[in-house]
């Protein structure tokens, strides 16, 4: 029995260092690698919402150089496709529109 729990453990460890898709913060601000520049704006987008996209453009408020609260992201992922979507960005933040959760500041 201890020798499968150990087997399994070591597969599960083997199959997680195997992910190659980087894994992202909403709370990286220090961190150049976590953000995105929009080509109209030059305002940062949190890589979180836009994975590895090729380029992204966003409607919203820009505090600080960074993308926060509710606007329109228009994203080009690495296919080339495009999509939009209206959304809620870094809710963690004080200036934020919106909470994560879902909810309002009410401001």
């Amino acid at each position: 029995m201890k020798y499968l729990l150990s087997l399994a453990l070591v597969g599960l460890v083997s199959a997680c260092s195997t992910v190659s898709e980087p894994r992202y913060s909403l709370v990286g601000y220090d961190n150049s690698s976590q953000w995105m520049v929009t080509e109209d704006r030059s305002c940062k987008v949190n890589r979180f919402y836009v994975g590895q996209a090729q380029s992204v453009n966003w409607t919203g408020p820009c505090f600080d150089g960074f993308a926060i609260g509710k606007g329109r992201l228009d994203v080009i992922n690495q296919q080339g496709d495009g999509y939009y979507a209206y959304a809620c960005l870094q809710p963690d933040h004080w200036r934020s529109e919106c909470l994560m959760g879902g909810g309002g500041r009410g401001h």
